[in-house]
């Protein structure tokens, strides 16, 4: 393994072993030359550079591992270096729940001039200004951002210990450039109370399984200040003072670290509200904008409390909005700017002529967009509510990132991650693949066995776009583990059977517990495209038999004549089919090659001629309707796989073309409902490319 440091060594503040959402901060002054730095955290890191921000990480790894990062540069002075290095240390869908530590090493050639150790060259303080108490983020993400820069609030010298060293991998990724787009001021007023509670998923502030601080005991709980909140469009055009508001647009959604630049007139205590979209249901001129930190399941809140003075401070962690709304509570501030650090994937070039189509023009170049935030180190549902590394998703995703990028540097180290991953973890069953990764999870039954398949199935996909056999030979374990796994729930026909864990096909019908019970049919038709692809990395022939032996199962199981039906279920300890049928089930048999449009040519046609996003609600209604993911989505990949490129254009540029013109990005639902910036949609810009191979 690479040796990545000669003398660092892995530190933490002795005085916060095992304590949750600890921020530590490391400093260091260095003279004038040129300089190697080498560093490493868990959680996270944020580096700035003489007060300027320089840099995020580390790109994220499975349990036991970290990423390295490296950066060069050449000082002209004496310069301060400060790592603001959060340790969260609970579950969550986006970091690990790891003992925090931090590990740098600053080379002059070949020469240590700095490293990390108990007596080592970095003075450490535990932030008090970043409040350790507060709510979390979201269920998926850990802590929200509370700061008091008052003077009242101290950051304490802490002595530091050595802690557990990990298996240190290099980074794989590029690094980001941190580019700086400003919001523009579009609306001022003032706000009272008295107005409509608005009810909120309270589960990441109450659910004690999933790490958070009991209520009773955070040190702040802003969100207490907007219940019953009303706002009025008005003056506050200057200085806002307490009881006014002002609110800031980007020209689309952008993802990064939110920062405010301001002059506190007097002490202060102020939050920063943000989202991805005005959600007004009709935008009249005369209504304030309308930014719901809620919307999304998240807590799209900064607090912050500050003394008189210059202010500017940026957010330690990335957010997503296009709204950024900042409420006086006290006190009085000038806003001198309001900003985002974009923190993106950097290898996508920008297109430079249109397709002649300004519809298409808008869809790929939110598409673009979309990719860009959600493949900073691995490739991610959403950069807001979760930035989690969700199978099936990913799919989508990597072959987006070959159209976009011409590699797949991101996929690697997402799946290279879930090789690396522990064998046994708690609340997986042995053999499982983490639905997704890296994360720890808070409750029983906290896996998607489908999504697990989908891991075999994006391997393949992954050894014929790269040729890299390293990281199939890597997963072998792996795979054939979860097909271990899989053995004890076939049944006698060779089908699998009451499935355990979370039976997920997609957001419709076709995922009520009536129609996975049983012997879910696309569930077993995803089933065999594993065992296939098992088949294709490891040149076994016994798995490729078995795959087609549930093929053919399937076809004689399912077709009833005219569809293939969702599941079947004992009655007397005989099989019956439920007589459950959805649209997405059959777009499944057309994907796992359980029919083709030769073997079922009459319900191939009926698919293109009478199916799709806009059938009318009177068309076989009993069928029952997709969604967007992945039905819809398994849809397009079928039609253009089919030469079908113009139906493809007709059922999916206008349903994309709004989001494209409301955030600039694309969503998960068709609705402003969760996120509105989801990696898997990038991948239309595939769909959509005339190119059959694309």
């Amino acid at each position: 393994m690479e040796e990545f440091f000669k003398r660092a060594k892995p530190v933490w503040a002795a005085e916060k072993t095992g304590e949750k959402n600890v921020t530590c901060l490391f400093s260091l002054t260095l003279g004038k030359g040129d300089y190697i730095l080498r560093v490493t955290a868990c959680n996270f890191y944020s580096f700035a550079l003489n007060g300027v921000f320089y840099g995020y990480g580390p790109a994220r790894a499975a349990h036991d591992y970290a990423r390295v990062d490296e950066y060069r540069f050449t000082l002209r002075a004496e310069s301060r270096l400060l790592f603001t290095v959060a340790g969260y240390a609970c579950n969550s869908f986006y970091s690990l729940n790891e003992p925090p530590f931090f590990q740098a090493e600053v080379l002059s050639g070949d020469k240590v001039v700095a490293r990390t150790d108990e007596d080592g060259d970095f003075a450490c303080a535990v932030s008090g200004e970043r409040l350790q108490k507060v709510v979390r983020f979201s269920y998926q993400r850990p802590f929200s951002e509370s700061y008091d820069f008052t003077g009242r609030a101290q950051n304490l010298p802490a002595r530091l210990r050595v802690v557990s060293a990990r298996k240190l991998l290099a980074r794989g990724v590029s690094y980001p450039v941190y580019d700086t787009v400003c919001a523009e001021r579009v609306e001022g007023g003032s706000f009272g109370y008295g107005g409509e509670k608005v009810p909120y998923d309270v589960r990441y502030l109450t659910n004690e399984a999933i790490g958070l601080f009991p209520l009773g005991a955070v040190q702040t709980n802003p969100c207490k200040y907007l219940e019953g909140i009303c706002y009025r469009k008005g003056a506050q055009e200057g200085i806002l003072h307490e009881g006014g508001y002002a609110v800031y647009a980007f020209a689309c959604s952008e993802t990064g670290f939110l920062r405010l630049d301001a002059e506190i007139r007097e002490e202060s205590h102020f939050l920063v509200l943000f989202d991805e979209v005005d959600y007004r249901t009709e935008k009249r001129a005369d209504e304030p904008r309308n930014i719901r930190f809620e919307r999304n399941d998240t807590y799209n809140i900064i607090e912050y409390r500050a003394k008189a003075g210059a202010f500017t401070h940026t957010a330690f962690e990335p957010y997503t909005a296009r709204y950024v709304k900042i409420l006086v509570l006290s006190g009085s501030l000038a806003v001198n700017g309001l900003s985002m650090i974009r923190y993106e994937n950097p290898d996508v070039p920008v297109r430079k002529q249109s397709c002649g189509d300004a519809r298409i023009d808008a869809v790929l170049d939110a598409a673009a967009r979309t990719f860009r935030h959600n493949a900073v180190d691995i490739l991610t549902d959403c950069p807001s509510r979760e930035r989690a590394g969700w199978l099936c998703d990913s799919w989508f995703s990597a072959r987006a990132e070959r159209y976009f990028t011409g590699d797949n540097k991101v996929e690697r180290n997402f799946l290279e991650n879930i090789a690396l991953s522990p064998r046994k973890q708690p609340y997986l069953p042995e053999g499982m693949i983490p639905m997704c990764y890296p994360a720890d999870f808070s409750e029983d039954n906290m896996y998607i066995p489908n999504w697990a398949m989908w891991y075999v199935i994006e391997l393949v996909d992954y050894k014929k776009r790269t040729g890299d056999e390293s990281l199939p030979a890597l997963s072998r374990e792996k795979v054939f583990a979860l097909l271990q796994y899989f053995e004890k729930f076939e049944n006698a026909d060779g089908l699998l059977e009451n499935l355990e864990g979370w039976i997920f096909l997609e957001w419709s019908k076709a995922n009520d517990e009536s129609f996975v019970c049983g012997v879910n049919y696309p569930s077993n038709m995803i089933y065999a495209c594993a065992l296939d692809c098992a088949a294709q990395l490891y040149n076994e022939a016994a798995l490729r038999e078995k795959a087609e032996k549930i093929r053919n199962t399937v076809r004689t199981q399912s077709f009833n004549g005219k569809f293939f039906e969702d599941n079947a279920v004992r009655k007397e300890g005989k099989l019956v089919k439920t007589g459950n049928t959805s649209e997405t089930c059959q777009y499944y048999a057309f994907f796992s090659g359980v029919a083709t449009p030769a073997s079922h040519a009459d319900l191939w046609e009926r698919l293109l001629s009478k199916f799709g996003p806009n059938r009318p609600a009177d068309v076989y209604p009993t069928v029952y309707p997709s969604n967007a993911f992945i039905g819809n989505y398994l849809r397009l990949c079928l039609l253009k796989d089919h030469g079908y490129y113009n139906k493809v254009k007709e059922e999916s540029v206008d349903y994309f073309y709004k989001m494209a013109c409301e955030t600039g990005t694309l969503w998960e639902h068709d609705s402003v409902f969760g996120s509105l910036d989801h990696g898997f949609a990038s991948y239309i810009a595939v769909l959509l490319d005339p190119r059959k191979n694309s």
